[in-house]
């Protein structure tokens, strides 16, 4: 499963670098584990996904 098929817009663009955007993902998902490790928030890990999903997928993501 893809993060396409979480909702059609957070599809890659056709000329999309995936080892390129392998790097942000793998480093978000990183400093994510950590926060959560040290206490973080639900909320704040869920948002911290949401932009980072945005970002390297060069699309608006909705608030959830």
């Amino acid at each position: 499963m893809g993060i396409a098929s979480l909702h059609p817009s957070y599809a890659l663009k056709p000329d999309a670098d995936p080892a390129a955007l392998a790097v942000p993902a793998s480093a978000t998902m990183h400093s994510i584990g950590i926060r959560a490790r040290a206490g973080a928030r639900r909320a704040e890990l869920r948002e911290m996904a949401r932009k980072a999903v945005g970002v390297i997928c060069g699309c608006p993501v909705d608030a959830g």
